[in-house]
């Protein structure tokens, strides 16, 4: 499977929101964006996004947040537990140091300055016309921490779970059962998902449908090289994040919420065996080193 010629990658199944000028209203708490069928509502106390709506809609229930996720590995051992606990945490123990917004053209935005426990940061909320959310977002890290992932979290609600995505594949054809495949379409808890609940157990359907609490294997593991990746509900209404296949998404099915990171960094992990060969793909921070990063978001539809 070969690309020849131009070859557009930012084409996607779906419409974007339609255009209309946005309109603000700020008070102490909160700061509400409208535009059409879109309405962005910010959370100033909380220094980040409370919901996001197309017409009925709930697109998004939270966003973002800083994840600095380490490596994590441990000695190979002949007896094996299958109760491994998740390595998925957001940074720790938010405070809000100030929000301010602006309004310039057809753009408002918000910058919001803050602390972790693992990192000060800036993030610069750009609302603009058509449902269009771009974060950049700057940190310094208050610690030293060897990274798996670097990026920002957002939450959906879980009947946004039908996932779809674009990547740029490390080859030129997979399987269409493969979970590193180009382009699919997946969701947490198919009819085909199964649980193994012991070592040593017989599979009982496709490797891609062993499933956890977080999703299938096909549902939750990282997409790598996106061009886009989106969350929708059973109407294709929902958000998407775009991109230039440098970036990774990864979802996963939190309570009642589906998370879903956009990692402006993102390695093969400390997998002991092939440790020696990631080793050139290690990012390291130092307390005081500096990361930056942007994501795109945009609200789409079917209609």
């Amino acid at each position: 499977s070969l690309e020849i010629g131009e070859v557009s990658h930012e084409i996607f199944p779906f419409k974007l929101a339609s255009a209309n000028e946005m309109i603000k209203y700020e008070d102490a708490s909160s700061i509400s964006i409208s535009g059409g069928d879109v309405n962005w509502i910010f959370d100033k106390i909380r220094g980040r996004i409370a919901s996001a709506t197309y017409k009925s809609d709930t697109i998004l229930s939270n966003g973002a947040e800083l994840m600095i996720l380490p490596l994590h590995s441990e000695e190979c051992k002949t007896e094996h537990s299958l109760n491994i606990p998740f390595l998925n945490n957001t940074c720790a123990d938010w405070r809000v140091g100030s929000v301010v917004s602006e309004e310039a053209a057809d753009t408002i935005k918000i910058r919001v300055k803050g602390t972790y426990k693992e990192a000060e940061i800036v993030l610069d909320y750009f609302f603009l016309n058509g449902g269009l959310l771009v974060i950049k977002y700057r940190f310094t890290a208050t610690a030293d921490v060897n990274p798996r992932q670097v990026g920002l979290v957002f939450s959906v609600p879980g009947s946004n779970r039908n996932m779809s995505w674009y990547r740029q594949g490390f080859w030129s054809s997979y399987p269409e059962w493969h979970i590193g495949r180009t382009s699919g379409k997946a969701v947490p808890f198919p009819p085909d998902a199964f649980y193994l609940n012991k070592p040593g157990a017989r599979p009982e359907g496709e490797w891609r449908f062993d499933a956890n609490s977080l999703g299938t294997n096909d549902f939750r593991s990282t997409k790598d090289n996106i061009y886009w990746a989106a969350l929708t509900n059973a109407n294709g209404t929902g958000i998407a994040a775009i991109s230039d296949g440098k970036q990774a998404f990864r979802s996963y099915v939190n309570g009642n919420s589906v998370n879903f990171l956009v990692a402006g960094y993102s390695n093969g992990g400390a997998e002991i065996f092939f440790a020696s060969h990631l080793e050139s793909e290690r990012r390291p921070l130092k307390a005081g080193d500096n990361f930056e990063g942007e994501v795109i978001l945009k609200v789409v539809c079917t209609e």
